[in-house]
């Protein structure tokens, strides 16, 4: 690219202040990548209500999601600010060492208490939906929406907007590197 020296994802992930990937600013070409769900596990989908987050899920996504996006996406972006909402607060730490993430927010999940909710008379009554099928939907879209204000609230008091946004679940196993 015309003599540009791009950093490498090592260089982005680095703890100093003045790394790519700590570097707010409206003059470069920033990506937002933002995460939300709750984490699945290998004996579990994420929708059973006793699904506990499984560390060789997320180390596994992880290492994944360096890989296959944002090592190659360092190449065509000034820095990469990750932010996420999780349903999973007992992957707290991991998620917090892994990804660094710009911000998070960790809550204990509602799935059980949004599927009551959806089957009171106001949203249709018993019977009307298949078990757990509306609480899972209430939890993904409010998982997702709290994940994305976190992204929307550092853009406001960074005074910039991210060029490109991408939004996935924690526990997705990035197999190519053409989103990048």
């Amino acid at each position: 690219m015309g003599g540009v020296s791009w950093p490498t994802f090592q260089q982005m992930m680095q703890t100093a202040p003045t790394s790519p990937r700590a570097r707010p600013g409206p003059e470069g070409a920033r990506l937002a990548v933002v995460f939300h769900g709750k984490i699945a596990s290998e004996l579990h989908r994420s929708f059973q209500l006793s699904a506990l987050p499984s560390p060789g899920i997320l180390g596994g996504s992880y290492c994944a999601l360096r890989d296959m996006l944002l090592e190659p996406a360092a190449a065509y972006f000034d820095g990469i600010d990750i932010f996420g909402h999780a349903w999973s607060p007992e992957a707290q730490p991991l998620i917090e060492a892994l990804y660094r993430p710009t911000a998070v927010q960790f809550e204990e999940d509602m799935m059980g208490r949004f599927d009551l909710a959806c089957r009171s008379a106001s949203i249709g009554g018993p019977g009307m939906f298949f078990p757990m099928s509306c609480g899972r939907t209430m939890s993904h879209m409010l998982g997702m929406h709290r994940a994305i204000q976190l992204k929307s609230r550092h853009e406001h008091a960074q005074g910039f907007q991210y060029r490109a946004v991408l939004v996935s679940r924690w526990d997705v196993l990035w197999q190519s590197s053409d989103v990048a």
